[in-house]
Formats: structure tokens, sequence, C-alpha cells
């Protein structure tokens, strides 16, 4: 899996790598527990049961961190679409 995406905060853009997604039972805490190394790990509701009216399934995606650069540094750039089309 070769997803890539950035998250903005208000000192840095952290770019992450997708190394797997998928569907895990609603009762699977799993997924919260501490990796090493770090990932970002999102977790969303998935598998709507009409008969029980609620969500079944959890939706899991796991994420490397690739690189860290400062907010800042795109501003000196006059042109953040510039920086990021950069460094892909």
């Amino acid at each position: 899996m070769c997803i890539r995406d950035r998250l903005y905060t208000e000192q840095n853009v952290y770019r992450y790598r997708v190394q797997q997604a998928g569907t895990v039972s609603d009762v699977d805490m799993t997924v919260t527990q501490p990796t090493n190394p770090a990932q970002l790990t999102l977790i969303t509701c998935a598998g709507w049961s009409e008969e029980h009216e609620m969500y079944m399934n959890r939706l899991v995606v796991q994420a490397d961190l690739e690189e860290v650069f400062p907010l800042a540094q795109t501003r000196r750039t006059g042109s953040l679409l510039a920086l990021l089309e950069g460094i892909r």
C-alpha cells in the first residue's frame, strides 16, 4: 500500500505513509495499543446493522511517519502547493 497524506498543525507538517487498513470487531481494543515505532492510527465506525441499529465494526487505518518539517518553511516558499509537490 503506498498511500501518503499530510497532517498539518500550527507548527509542523507531518507526512505519513499508510501501512495497513482494515476492519476489526467493535470490541477489539488491540488497535489502541502502543506500537513501536510509533504509528498514527485512525479509527472510525463501519458496518452499520439495521437489525441492531448500531455499527458492528471499526475501520482502522495505520500509518508510519515519514517526514516532519516546520509549517513556517511552507510560508517562506510562497506556495504551499509547490513545496508539497516537491516532497512527493
